[in-house]
């Protein structure tokens, strides 16, 4: 995933500014590194990988230790991630 890219649309997304962006790229490697220990190997293109990531990373922004956890509709987004790495893996 091109975190460049991600950061740039969580700016725009989230309204904030500029100076935002190395804090939000650092959040993205962290989403992605979430995601992809918790639904194993996911494809990068995948909506719902994507938005995985740029859900994770919203909430590691505002939220950085995580102190409520990962929202529902996250766990929700890796569960299906997670059978579709195993559907993959059948196939």
């Amino acid at each position: 995933m091109d975190t460049e890219a991600l950061a740039a649309e969580l700016l725009n997304e989230l309204n904030l500014d500029d100076a935002e962006l190395t804090t939000l790229q650092a959040q993205i490697e962290s989403a992605i590194d979430i995601t992809k220990r918790s639904a194993g190997q996911v494809d990068e293109t995948n909506p719902t990988a994507i938005k995985a990531v740029k859900t994770i990373a919203t909430q590691l922004y505002y939220d950085r230790t995580l102190s409520e956890g990962l929202s529902r509709g996250v766990m929700m987004m890796l569960t299906h991630l997670q059978a579709g790495a195993q559907y993959a893996d059948k196939a």
